[in-house]
């Protein structure tokens, strides 16, 4: 089993939340206590920043919301990995290969949502800190690899 530690994290500016915006406390306790520094979208999404090696970095965003079926209590944890204009298609090629590599993911997968590339997994809302934080780490290394990859950028 392949362990992620935490990497150094940039600090963005928080903008504030309006009222009605979800939180949770579980997970800005085990950001904070992990000393992570995150930023709250108006959504209520929380937003990580990661420094990566070789001068890259790579957004990550974890739902306060959480979804349940049956006696499971989940919550989504995504990072992007490229954009598309309004109306561009993902090459044939990426697409059967990102499907492809579906398969083979112990958890998460590819989706195509809002024009852009997206991976992203469930966790249990009371997950504890280490698998919320493996979690995390599991999604933004696989997003980046492939944003390196897809598009040799570093935008997200």
């Amino acid at each position: 089993m392949v362990r992620f530690a935490p990497l150094a994290l940039v600090l963005l500016a928080a903008p504030a939340l309006a009222q009605d915006a979800p939180t949770d406390a579980r997970v800005e306790q085990a950001l904070s206590q992990n000393n992570i520094s995150y930023s709250a979208e108006s959504n209520g999404d929380y937003r990580i920043l990661f420094t990566l090696p070789g001068e890259r970095s790579q957004l990550v965003w974890i739902s306060p919301r959480t979804d349940t079926a049956g006696s499971l209590d989940v919550r989504r944890v995504f990072s992007y990995a490229a954009g598309m204009e309004e109306g561009q298609a993902l090459s044939g090629g990426w697409a059967e290969q990102l499907l492809r590599n579906n398969a083979g993911y112990v958890v998460g997968s590819w989706s195509l949502t809002d024009n852009r590339v997206m991976f992203s997994t469930t966790v249990p809302a009371d997950a504890s800190d280490r698998v919320l934080l493996d979690t995390v780490a599991l999604v933004m290394t696989t997003a980046d690899g492939v944003e390196a990859e897809l598009t040799g950028a570093d935008e997200w």
